[in-house]
């Protein structure tokens, strides 16, 4: 019930007047002790207006824990969060993969394919709502058109191949997974089988 009204108040476009009674009567630090502020979400709000992005009520009440994985935790488990709506807090508020602003695009592809979009995405749009440059935005909208690929090369290759089932075929793939992430996902089908 608390988290319905919660979410129902971050989806609202700007729901800053109600989060500010919250705050002021109390009850903001009555329900949610580890929260860092309303600054975070404030500036989340600013930048989802001015760029016209949909409202995101995960990503909002994310700034409300900002790489706090500690507290999200905590504070999904006490709201009876859904498990898609944990994990996705969780993910993001715990991972600490390398971006930055001025990232190569070979290392935002790289990061991409290891993180997902939707990690990759929360973390860029807090970011970006922390520092405001126009460079977030350029990688931000690099990100979100770029599709990740699938390895040209599955299980069923190599055991045509002779491979052994089990904890070779895993080994192998992974030897060529990074192989094929280290040429920014360039690297086809025969050139990643002559790596056996």
């Amino acid at each position: 019930r608390i988290w319905m009204e919660t979410k129902k108040l971050l989806a609202a476009p700007d729901p800053m007047p109600g989060l500010q009674a919250m705050e002021q009567s109390g009850v903001f630090a009555q329900l949610f002790p580890e929260a860092k502020g309303l600054d975070l979400v404030r500036r989340v709000v600013a930048l989802e207006a001015r760029e016209k992005f949909a409202p995101d009520p995960m990503l909002r009440f994310l700034s409300l824990f900002w790489k706090e994985a500690a507290a999200v935790r905590k504070v999904a488990s006490r709201l009876k969060l859904s498990n898609d709506e944990r994990q996705r807090l969780s993910w993001s508020s715990q991972d600490e993969t390398a971006i930055s602003v001025n990232m190569p695009p070979a290392g935002m592809r790289r990061a991409l394919y290891a993180i997902g979009h939707q990690v990759f995405s929360d973390r860029v749009l807090l970011q970006w709502a922390q520092e405001d440059t126009v460079n977030w935005s350029s990688l931000y909208t690099a990100a979100m058109v770029w599709q990740r690929p699938a390895m040209p090369v599955a299980g069923e290759d190599l055991l045509a191949r002779n491979v052994p089932e089990g904890p070779a075929i895993g080994a192998a793939l992974r030897k060529m997974e990074e192989a094929w992430i280290a040429s920014d996902f360039t690297l086809d089908r025969e050139a990643l089988l002559r790596l056996l």
